[in-house]
């Protein structure tokens, strides 16, 4: 299956799903993978909306701005603990300050 809109991850749980509703058994509880860097699951509400988008309605240009320059400083400064992971997560808010910038 191919979805030219979806990452490969989704990609990939879409059709672990598929197969999930088909009671195909081939060790599918090993294939779900989540996305902790770009989309964890705990940080969207029971509507769908992700917390960093209301967050950025809720701060505005300049304070969106702020609050990606503090996380991606907060993340660097804590990478002892996943280092991978949170140089993954330093780097998102880096990306996000950057695409607010063009917005601006």
């Amino acid at each position: 299956m191919n979805f030219e809109y979806l990452t490969e991850d989704e990609e990939l749980n879409i059709d672990l799903l598929m197969r999930m509703a088909h009671n195909t058994q081939d060790n599918i509880s090993d294939e779900i993978h989540v996305d902790m860097v770009n989309h964890p699951p705990h940080y969207q509400s029971d509507n769908g909306i992700e917390c960093i988008d209301a967050i950025q309605a809720a701060l505005g240009i300049d304070g969106f701005k702020a609050y990606c320059r503090g996380n991606a400083m907060k993340y660097i400064w804590r990478e002892k603990y996943d280092p991978k992971q949170d140089a993954e997560k330093a780097i998102w808010y880096l990306e996000r300050y950057v695409e607010s910038c063009d917005g601006n």
